[in-house]
């Protein structure tokens, strides 16, 4: 389902920066965007993307200048062994491992991950299952010169997608546009499931069947997390409470907003 026009609006007002990787297929800043009661996200504050184990040496120019200072890694271990991890010894920043549930669907839920609500439940259940760990980054992020920050994942999409909107609700960042930067990462997850079934020749099969899971960012999924994020724990300021980050929200809107 295609954004709507008023949903799609203060993106295009926002125009957040797409980092060009040749590692990287969905590296982008979160920036620009109005926040509820004045001001706006900061430029070069904070990015998201997909895995970061394969940067090239050109990568690594583009992502010193960034200034990068924190990365934060939602993968497990397995994936992190397999994909590689954020080359801290070329380019020194904090390194932080959350490794946040996998969110692929089991072979049986394959047929079930085309309907957003079934999507959005999986990140709900994301949230209570991992919201120890999903406070941790809330702490590190709002601490004192974490940022230039980048969250990612595997595909940037799911796990960061969610971090990502908890991050921007807690600040005052409207939900459509939440919605909206969530739906972004559909561009990007075509040259993805390229990459897997080249690094893969060999599960070709598998990684196809896994297409509908892999390509899914329908806006509709954010949509209906929001949703839920309202009805089970009153909206954001109640997941903050849940959460137990009430304390660092002040210095995290003071590291993403500017009120000016």
């Amino acid at each position: 389902m295609a954004i709507d026009d008023a949903a799609a609006a203060p993106l295009r007002a926002a125009v957040p920066r797409q980092v060009t990787l040749e590692g990287c297929v969905n590296f982008r800043e979160v920036a620009g965007y109005e926040v509820t009661g004045g001001g706006r996200l900061r430029s070069g504050r904070l990015f998201r993307s997909d895995g970061l184990g394969r940067l090239t040496p050109g990568d690594m120019g583009v992502v010193r200048a960034l200034g990068l200072r924190t990365v934060i890694d939602l993968r497990t271990e397995g994936e992190a062994t397999e994909g590689g991890t954020f080359p801290v010894a070329e380019v020194p920043v904090e390194l932080h491992s959350f490794p946040l549930m996998d969110v692929l669907p089991a072979a049986d839920e394959l047929p079930s991950w085309g309907d957003p609500g079934f999507v959005a439940g999986r990140y709900l259940a994301m949230v209570e299952a991992g919201g120890d760990m999903l406070g941790d980054v809330v702490r590190v992020l709002a601490g004192e010169g974490a940022t230039p920050a980048v969250v990612h994942c595997s595909a940037g999409k799911d796990r960061t997608g969610v971090v990502v909107a908890v991050v921007l609700g807690m600040v005052g960042v409207p939900s459509e546009v939440i919605v909206a930067d969530y739906a972004r990462s559909a561009s990007a997850m075509p040259s993805l499931l390229e990459r897997l079934m080249a690094d893969h020749p060999e599960a070709s099969g598998a990684v196809a069947a896994y297409a509908p899971a892999i390509l899914h960012a329908e806006p509709d999924t954010m949509r209906t997390f929001v949703t839920l994020v309202e009805r089970r724990f009153g909206g954001w300021a109640g997941l903050t409470r849940k959460l137990g980050v009430d304390d660092a929200v002040d210095a995290l809107s003071q590291a993403l907003v500017d009120r000016a």
